[in-house]
């Protein structure tokens, strides 16, 4: 009913009245007669859309569908011609549909309906700029999808009134303002890839590609490991309290449960070639074949994936982290903290323990704040490295398109017995759930390995272990890992741990570099006690990852802070706070470790302070000469390698004078 006579609202509204829709077919009513729609819905398919807009004669349409980011699985591949057909309308700027591609999911309801009801287009009382186009705006409860209507009723608000009316435009800037901050195009990359074809027998070969999720870009490994990820990914609820089973916070969905879940892989577009290795692999590792459809469970491709190339399937959603892992059901590895703060203080507990032992008998270091400072900035990269890609999308959606040096590598170096090897095993088994533990040979770093990792659409981080500096310097493709990262795709970040201290300098600038000054004795003692305290890690990572998830979710990473490590931290402290501990004061959780603690700026300090030098500045370089009687060294160093008081000079770095205060880190194998 009218709620308002038109003489009260005739500046704002032509009528305003409350509808108890019953069914879907009331709710198409309102699109009758109706030239131009803009929605803010949930929608089940693209099909829907296309036939929304045919069947009501639609001149524009653009919508909005604000908690989904993966539209594109609602075609099948046997829906090439719906997909053409929306391909073009886009490609006209007749339709443009926005999927979720924010931190957060827009769960609004509103629909801008212009010319719909013609009837009020004669109202003569207009606002002065208004035209006589009748705009109708529902807002409640409807989503533009027939599913559910056959069980629920839904509730709106119709507000009538023109086009360029002073409402007519709030609610316009109201609808572009959620589309610009939540919203990602959909289809743009099929628009690119079809610009570039000649005939339509070849656009409608794209098309088929796209649906398919082929790219000839893209080699089949990471198009086949792609498409199973999603699978799992569409099965895993989106709150972790969805649903019940396995796994450290809560396991898999019931859907998903149970040794007889299969993914379902079409083989239809590959070559023969690559079908053929395709089949042969996944029959390998517990997989079926049957004509060109392929089936694997979780586990056999967790299997197939840790054992061909070290990197165990693991993926976040808006719910936490999940991991397939090898031969078992996939599991939700994050979960909220217990209410009772001795049960977190007791993890908390371990967690310090490991960092305490640098100062136990089988330990020895002259700087044991900074060295626990380090190992603790080391593991708190590794529960940041399964959000790598989450960051990276943040860093495109804000306009960074270079942002390589921001999302570093760690590269851990120390001497023989300094426990960085060890670290990178806890660090694994920590955001594993214990279930990987063993980091990659550093005699596999090379060209081919590093570009392997970015076709593998896993974020499980990838660690070498005990890599020389050759071997770095090899690794090419690290220069630019991020280089043909788009959203939708899954790098694993990546850990180098060495002997060496002075990596490449264009790695230095990709780095996150620690340094363990520490000697451990590799006594049986020793690894006992160590093994004790990270017993309970796996339950740190669910919960600190966790509050990660949610800060992504809830959109409060600043991708512009400057620490990317920033949401861990806040994680770690959120802990000690629920279980009402005071904070070691090693843990970096204000200051990055290596700003906090550089050593070598500190060692070149005492130096400088101990008049062992003679300074002297030639060709742009500073020069230290040993004085008589003092030192047995002499070098030649960069001023912006050398400490503050160095004194006038370029404001270069010496690739071989010692590493930077950036550094790098990774993964783990079971064989």
């Amino acid at each position: 009913m009218d709620l308002f006579k038109p003489h009260e609202t005739k500046q704002v509204l032509d009528a305003f009245s409350t509808e108890i829709v019953r069914s879907y077919r009331s709710f198409e009513k309102f699109f009758s007669e109706a030239d131009r729609l803009q929605a803010i819905t949930y929608c089940e398919s693209p099909q829907v859309l296309l036939t929304l807009f045919e069947e009501h004669g639609l001149e524009e349409m653009t919508v909005m569908v604000g908690d989904r980011s993966d539209f594109r699985s609602g075609l099948s591949e046997e829906d090439l011609e719906t997909a053409s057909r929306l391909e073009r309308l886009r490609r006209e700027g007749r339709l443009e549909v926005y999927v979720k591609g924010g931190s957060k999911a827009v769960h609004s309801k509103m629909y801008l309906i212009e010319g719909a009801r013609e009837e009020n287009a004669q109202n003569e009382n207009r606002e002065e700029g208004a035209s006589s186009e009748s705009v109708t705006v529902l807002v409640g409860s409807a989503n533009l999808t027939k599913t559910g209507w056959g069980y629920q009723a839904n509730y709106m608000t119709a507000f009538e009134t023109r086009r360029g009316s002073g409402l007519h435009e709030q609610f316009e800037e109201d609808f572009w303002a959620q589309v610009d901050d939540y919203g990602e195009p959909f289809m743009e990359d099929l628009s690119k890839r079809v610009q570039d074809t000649d005939t339509e027998e070849e656009r409608r070969e794209v098309i088929k590609r796209w649906l398919s999720g082929k790219s000839p870009e893209r080699p089949p490994v990471e198009q086949i490991t792609a498409e199973a990820t999603e699978q799992m990914a569409r099965g895993a609820p989106a709150e972790e309290g969805a649903s019940g089973g396995r796994g450290i916070g809560g396991g898999a969905a019931a859907e998903d449960a149970g040794p007889d879940r299969r993914i379902h892989l079409s083989l239809r577009d590959y070559d023969e070639s690559d079908r053929s290795d395709l089949q042969r692999q996944i029959q390998e590792h517990g997989g079926s074949v049957a004509g060109k459809e392929a089936r694997i469970s979780p586990g056999g491709l967790g299997k197939w994936m840790t054992q061909e190339w070290g990197v165990p399937p693991l993926w976040t959603t808006d719910g936490g982290v999940w991991l397939a892992p090898p031969g078992g059901e996939k599991e939700r590895l994050t979960a909220g903290a217990p209410p009772d703060p001795e049960e977190i203080g007791s993890v908390l507990t371990a967690f310090e323990g490991y960092f305490e032992s640098v100062e136990e008998d089988f330990a020895r270091t002259r700087k044991p704040k900074a060295v626990k400072a380090q190992m603790a900035e080391a593991l708190f990269w590794f529960m940041w490295a399964p959000f790598v890609n989450r960051h990276a999308a943040l860093f495109r959606r804000s306009g960074v398109e270079d942002f390589g040096k921001q999302l570093p590598f760690l590269y851990i170096w120390g001497e023989s017995s300094s426990g960085k090897g060890t670290l990178a095993q806890y660090g694994l088994r920590l955001v594993s759930g214990g279930q990987v533990t063993q980091p990659l040979d550093g005699s596999e770093l090379g060209v081919q390995a590093t570009r392997q990792l970015r076709h593998l659409s896993s974020a499980f981080p990838v660690v070498f272990d005990d890599a020389e500096v050759q071997k770095i310097k090899r690794a090419s493709p690290l220069r630019n890992y991020w280089s043909t990262w788009e959203p939708g795709r899954r790098f694993p970040a990546i850990a180098i741990t060495s002997n060496d201290s002075r990596p490449p300098g264009w790695f230095q600038n990709r780095a996150k570099t620690l340094q363990f000054s520490v000697y451990f004795e590799e006594t049986p003692e020793a690894q006992v006690r160590l093994s004790r305290v990270q017993s309970g890690w796996p339950r740190l990572f669910a919960w600190a990852g966790r509050e990660v998830a949610r800060q992504f979710r809830e959109g409060e990473v600043d991708p512009m802070e400057g620490d990317v490590l920033r949401p861990v931290r806040e994680a770690i402290r959120g802990l000690y706070r629920q279980a009402e501990r005071e904070v070691p004061g090693y843990l970096p959780l204000e200051v990055p470790a290596e700003v906090e603690h550089d050593l070598d700026r500190e060692r070149w300090l005492r130096l400088w302070r101990s008049e062992a030098f003679e300074p002297s500045y030639r060709e742009g370089s500073l020069h230290l000469v040993v004085r008589p009687g003092s030192l047995r060294f002499a070098g030649a160093i960069r001023p912006a390698q050398a400490a503050a008081p160095a004194g006038p000079g370029p404001e270069e770095r010496d690739d071989n004078c010692g590493p930077s205060s950036r550094g790098v880190l990774g993964l783990a194998r079971r064989r």
